[in-house]
């Protein structure tokens, strides 16, 4: 029966992801993936965060226009559209801590 061997370091590519317990010495460091496209890893977040933006300036313009179930008009306007607009507010701050967390995260920021 053949022998299984491990690959060591110098058998695993650049950029490729080894896992744990993978490489023939333990204490050798794991290879991280490499970007090779050098893409923003909180691309998807800040474009949640610009589309909250955007939702919360659209719905103050006019908030019937936004009234799909047909909530407005029954005399709780000012509750409904007040309540509608903290929750974007919230959704807003949420979306900040989380960009800020990924910057922070992959030294984007310090």
């Amino acid at each position: 029966m053949p022998e299984i061997i491990k690959p060591s370091m110098e058998m695993v590519k650049p950029g490729a992801v080894v896992k744990p317990g993978e490489l023939a010495d333990p204490a050798l460091p794991i290879v991280q993936p490499s970007d090779p496209n050098n893409c923003d890893p909180c691309k998807g977040l800040r474009n949640k965060l610009e589309e909250h933006r955007e939702k919360l300036k659209n719905y103050i313009a006019d908030p019937s226009a936004y009234d799909n179930k047909g909530k407005l008009g029954k005399g709780y306007d000012d509750k409904i559209i007040s309540g509608r607009i903290k929750k974007l507010q919230i959704d807003i701050e949420n979306f900040e801590k989380e960009v800020a967390k990924c910057e922070y995260k992959n030294g984007m920021r310090t």
